[in-house]
């Protein structure tokens, strides 16, 4: 594809195509992380009710996963209470 050949209206077009790819990109992972945050998120909790792990708090499961998700599982020299 030669971009210099393209005119304004071709150029928006394209624009709006990987828009859309990439929102559907971006959809379809979002959906994989909601899944397997709940799939963690059942996991835990059946573990605590065995007598097992403890299931987190609310607020500790958003930290986790909001510093999992920003900084990967062990964050970037952040304590973390396991």
């Amino acid at each position: 594809m030669n971009l210099t050949e393209l005119s304004i209206e071709q150029f928006a077009d394209l624009r709006d195509e990987v828009i859309s790819t990439l929102n559907d990109r971006v959809s379809a992972r979002q959906r994989q992380l909601l899944s397997e945050t709940e799939r963690l998120a059942g996991i835990s909790w059946s573990e605590s009710r065995k007598g097992g792990l403890k299931a987190p708090s609310p607020h500790q499961f958003k930290r986790r996963l909001t510093g999992a998700l920003f900084h990967g599982p062990l964050g970037h020299g952040h304590k973390h209470n396991a």
